[in-house]
């Protein structure tokens, strides 16, 4: 009960490895020799979460020559391999024969290439590599891949109200709201956002609805989107937002925020030949804090709004692991808080920008006494996640009165007759002797209603946002029966976080689900989950565009353009459609969402 994954966490590579390199018939000193001289050092990291597992592979050129046409060898006895990215992969006895494609076979001196593997058989805790490369002095220019247009989704037609389908909810179709409250006063800009109830309002008193996903990898080690070692960010954002993803969620670490607000060049690892955008007037690469400008520049040409979350404290693709918002590598609470107010400070102005995720999955376990859990109480401890929530909001609406705060649960809250000093809990223990509830990461918002996040006189602001996966993330107790929307309901979803909207205590939306459509149990999740957040208008944002999240793919698959139609599918349902229409609705007044969808204003026109 409680547990979010097994050994993995989505998102995450674990630890990089150092290569172990061979060549067969020659001795491990004499390699590296070669090695140094060839000028080819690759390194590892291997995600293993127990039903599968990825590799991600750096190739670096150590050398003062350029590298062209290298190619690697991977022994099969230490990993099976699916599937793969950026490279081709073929069979030659005992290994695995690894080649670039044309736009990554020549690795300048100084660079890297990056690219990926995925399997589910086996892999072990060390990977024998061997490299080969040949060196060359002049230096052509590369050719640039060709970039595919991207598919565009067939509109959904007109719904009849007077022939329901009576097995799929219908599409979300957002009422206007008869007596429109006061909304905050605005910095700048005519898209912000507040609440009322259970329900989020734009500054005419219309309700709308926040449906879309997330995109990481400003949060790891990268610090940068992952995929733009070969897709077009262009590409991708007008991807979004003609298959109606009206606002997308961008992770970050509280790291990277105090780096740009230090000003420093934090450089990234970007293919600019598929990305002549990410290059700056003289030609040189643009940095981190200028491609997520960039970013913010194609949302707001696309009428799509952003939802930033702080998803760790380090830069780190495994940072999300640790517990709480405050630890690693030194970074405290207030630097977590300083890294925000800075961010809303330099974005104030701009209403692309329209919430802030405090902090991705606060999570601990207080039934096995880990050394820090993320608590939510009415307590000042520093470890109490309600009382940072309020303090980081407050601060951050000093700054902009008219951002949506969003508060995500925790994992574990006490039972009745029972807090969070009661002590370890016995793992056999029957239900009635347990001492707590278990939950996702940041799904457990019990304790939301007897104890809220207080945000002073801006209130109005604040929505929670609970995370809900299916049981290829890991197979909560829940999963153990025979489960249904009903089921779901009254072993988690209802006492859990449901409970806010339905009770017009504060709105919903649930930042994190998705998963492989595996045809099994893990499929039928996901459609429960769709069907209800559609009838139940649910903002939302899917995990997640990326195809390299381990345990549950993504919405793109492995080229980075092409869509999954059939996860697509299932989840199109809830996103915001003019049902007199079919098309997409954005949160923008004057924007359109996409090259076919609306704006506001059109569709409450």
């Amino acid at each position: 009960m409680g547990k979010k994954r097994n050994a993995f966490c989505r998102k995450a590579f674990l630890g990089v490895l150092s290569a172990s390199l061979i060549i067969s018939g020659v001795s491990i000193p004499k390699y590296v020799s070669l090695a140094a001289e060839a000028g080819i050092v690759p390194e590892y990291t291997i995600n293993n979460w127990g039903s599968g597992y990825q590799v991600l592979i750096k190739v670096k050129n150590d050398t003062s020559k350029r590298e062209d046409k290298w190619s690697l060898k991977i022994n099969k006895n230490d990993v099976g391999i699916d599937s793969s990215w950026n490279v081709n992969v073929k069979e030659a006895g005992d290994y695995y024969e690894i080649t670039p494609m044309e736009w990554n076979s020549v690795i300048e001196p100084g660079q890297a290439v990056e690219f990926g593997i995925q399997g589910s058989s086996h892999v072990g805790t060390a990977i024998d590599i061997s490299v080969d490369g040949q060196s060359q002095s002049v230096t052509p220019e590369p050719t640039q891949p060709a970039q595919p247009e991207p598919s565009q989704p067939e509109p959904s037609q007109p719904v009849n109200p007077e022939e329901p389908n009576p097995t799929e909810p219908d599409v979300p179709d957002v009422p206007d709201k008869p007596e429109p409250s006061e909304p905050s006063e605005a910095v700048v800009g005519d898209d912000w956002l507040h609440t009322d109830g259970a329900r989020i309002y734009d500054k005419n008193g219309h309700e709308v609805y926040l449906t879309g996903a997330n995109w990481f990898g400003f949060n790891c080690s990268e610090r940068v989107f992952h995929g733009l070692w070969s897709a077009n960010m262009k590409n991708v954002v007008e991807g979004m937002a003609d298959h109606g993803i009206n606002l997308v969620r961008v992770p970050v670490s509280t790291e990277l925020l105090l780096e740009w607000k230090a000003g420093k060049n934090v450089k990234v690892n970007v293919n600019t030949y598929a990305n002549p955008e990410l290059k700056r007037a003289d030609g040189s690469d643009m940095s981190s804090r200028e491609i997520f400008d960039t970013f913010v520049k194609l949302c707001r040409e696309n009428g799509i709004k952003i939802m930033v979350d702080c998803h760790s404290a380090d830069a780190n693709n495994s940072g999300h692991n640790y517990n709480v918002w405050y630890g690693p590598k030194g970074f405290t609470t207030e630097d977590w808080i300083e890294g925000w107010t800075w961010l809303v400070n330099e974005y104030k102005d701009d209403d692309t920008i329209i919430a802030c995720d405090l902090k991705n999955e606060p999570h601990g376990k207080f039934s096995q006494a880990e050394a820090v859990a993320a608590k939510w109480d009415d307590s000042t401890d520093e470890n109490n996640w309600r009382y940072a929530a309020s303090r980081c909001g407050q601060a951050i609406l000093d700054v902009n009165p008219n951002l949506l705060i969003m508060v995500e649960g925790t994992e574990e809250t006490p039972r009745p007759g029972f807090d969070f000093n009661s002590g370890t809990q016995n793992p056999n223990a029957t239900e009635d002797e347990l001492k707590y509830y278990g939950g996702w990461w940041g799904g457990n918002l019990r304790n939301a209603g007897k104890y809220p996040v207080d945000l002073g006189s801006h209130q109005s602001q604040l929505v929670y946002s609970p995370h809900d996966y299916g049981p290829l993330v890991y197979k909560q107790v829940w999963f153990d029966k025979d489960f249904t929307e009903q089921t779901l309901l009254d072993d988690v979803w209802y006492d859990s976080w449901f409970y806010l909207q339905d009770q017009e205590i504060a709105p919903l939306l649930i930042g994190e689900w998705g998963g492989f459509m595996d045809g099994g149990d893990n499929e039928k999740y996901l459609n429960l989950m769709a069907n209800f957040i559609a009838k139940n208008h649910i903002n939302h944002t899917f995990w997640c565009i990326n195809p390299n999240s381990g345990d549950t793919g993504g919405l793109l698959k492995d080229d980075w353009m092409s869509w999954d139609n059939a996860k697509y599918d299932m989840m199109k349902k809830t996103l915001w459609t003019d049902s007199k229409t079919g098309k997409f609705v954005g949160l923008d007044h004057e924007v359109p969402l996409g090259s076919s969808g609306e704006t506001v204003t059109t569709y409450y026109n």
